[in-house]
């Protein structure tokens, strides 16, 4: 961890130590018991957050923070597994009344629109990031998104312009950049300017484990095993799972050269 990221963890704990010192002193106080739920989310205790904004949703209903964060923290919990989609629905529910208290909260369109694409529901996150598009045309997340649904759907040319929309918006998006050289690679074929947009994304982020696979499976496919295998090297390095799969791909690889 930097420098940077132990200051903001320490901030976290001082903040926690703060709002238990109100709570001490009033059990319901809305805004420490929201804050108190946010620190404990941003140190991964998710299971915890959730039960300090449930206790201030009970004491007060309207609070709209409290509802859009349980189900932000629903989805921090699940990931982007669909195991638990029960828990995906819970989450719905709780934009939903987020949406129901401030129909311009485009963010609770927006982790709506992502919990229903968990949930399969492709047409329907769409329809959700249609909604974000409206209140916020500028939001680069949204179009990257939507292009993801479009991308599942087949629907690939209108993926990528959903892709260099979210580019434009945002040049620094290295996901937009990964995700417009998959559907080049799986709509037109189009190895080399895939290989294009994944050397974008790496050059964004360094640690990128994924796009480093990615770029590895095209130079799989076109032959170059030296350069698939530093791809598949460099992927290893900087993901957190699936390395197991990357050593396989390195052993079927070195077979081969």
């Amino acid at each position: 961890m930097n420098n940077q990221g132990k200051t903001h963890k320490i901030h976290l704990f001082q903040s926690q130590k703060l709002c238990e010192q109100v709570l001490r002193e009033d059990p319901q106080h809305l805004h420490a018991l929201y804050t108190k739920s946010f620190s404990l989310d941003e140190l991964k205790q998710h299971s915890q957050a959730i039960v300090f904004i449930d206790v201030a949703l009970k004491l007060n209903p309207q609070y709209i923070i409290g509802y859009f964060n349980k189900g932000l923290k629903y989805l921090d919990l699940l990931g982007r597994t669909l195991l638990f989609l029960k828990q995906y629905s819970d989450a719905i529910v709780c934009y939903d009344k987020a949406i129901q208290l401030d129909s311009t909260y485009a963010m609770a369109y927006m982790n709506k629109g992502v919990a229903l694409h968990n949930l399969k529901q492709y047409d329907d996150a769409m329809a959700q990031y249609d909604k974000v598009i409206q209140l916020d045309p500028t939001f680069a997340m949204v179009y990257m998104n939507k292009g993801l649904a479009l991308d599942k759907l087949k629907q690939y040319n209108d993926a990528m312009a959903h892709y260099d929309k979210a580019i434009q918006l945002d040049p620094s998006h290295a996901k937009a950049y990964l995700n417009k050289g998959l559907a080049l690679l799986n709509f037109l074929q189009k190895y080399n300017d895939a290989i294009v947009y994944y050397d974008k994304a790496i050059q964004l982020d360094p640690t990128y484990a994924k796009a480093y696979k990615k770029k590895g499976d095209v130079l799989k496919i076109i032959k170059n095993y030296s350069l698939a295998l530093k791809n598949y090297e460099q992927a290893i390095l900087n993901c957190q799972s699936d390395q197991e799969e990357f050593k396989r791909l390195i052993v079927e690889l070195k077979n081969q050269k």
